[in-house]
Formats: structure tokens, C-alpha cells, sequence
């Protein structure tokens, strides 16, 4: 974060040097305007910083990019539990030994609940 700040700082100051550049051509102080020798140096600074700049952008892409299969991972992961739960309950109600294996998975389905509603929150 503080490297973007910083970043965001250098690209702002190289704005201004350009733009304080282009009124010292345009509108040449009495004592001169910038040499050539400045006007490249603040030229190749602004490319530097376009250059990271780009390189930044490429990487927040890539990043995102990343998200979204996350996102589309943790999805289907919910999908598949909820169809889990819903296996899980809708075992039919009518056989004896129903009962004591439906307190057998009640943990388990409550725990599965929670995992598919944490991962909804997320």
C-alpha cells in the first residue's frame, strides 16, 4: 500500500514537472527555458513511471483475474454442499433405524451448514 502512495505520489510530482516544462517552452523565463538535456531526463522519467505503471496495471489484472476463479471455485463449492444438506434430509422418515441415524449426521449437517454459510459470507 505504501509503495502505491509513494508510487502515486512520484507519478503526480512528474505530472507537474511536465506540465511546469511545457509552460517554461511554451513561455521561455527571461533567463532561458529547460535545456534539451533537461526535457530528455524529464521524459525518461515519465516512461520509468509509465512503464511500472503498466506493470502495476498488469498485475491488478492477473489479480483479478484470480477473484473471479475463486469466487467461481467457492461457488460451486456451496452448490455442492447445499445438495449434500439437501441428500442428507431427505432420507425418507418412514424406516426405525431413520432415527438413530439421523442423530448420527445431525452434527454433520449442522456442520455443513455452517461451511456452506461462511463461505457465502466470503
Amino acid at each position: 500500500m505504501e509503495q502505491t502512495i509513494n508510487f502515486l505520489t512520484e507519478l503526480e510530482q512528474q505530472l507537474e514537472d511536465i506540465d511546469k516544462a511545457r509552460r517554461a517552452v511554451k513561455y521561455p523565463p527571461l533567463n532561458g527555458g529547460p535545456t534539451i538535456e533537461d526535457l530528455s531526463g524529464l521524459l525518461k522519467g515519465a516512461a520509468a513511471t509509465i512503464k511500472e505503471l503498466s506493470g502495476q496495471v498488469d498485475e491488478a489484472e492477473e489479480t483479478s483475474e484470480r477473484c473471479d476463479e475463486l469466487q467461481d471455485a467457492i461457488n460451486e463449492a456451496i452448490d455442492k454442499l447445499e445438495d449434500i444438506v439437501l441428500d442428507l434430509e431427505s432420507i425418507p422418515d418412514s424406516a426405525d433405524s431413520y432415527y438413530a441415524w439421523r442423530r448420527t449426521v445431525e452434527a454433520p449437517i449442522t456442520q455443513l451448514r455452517c461451511v456452506y454459510s461462511d463461505l457465502r459470507r466470503a
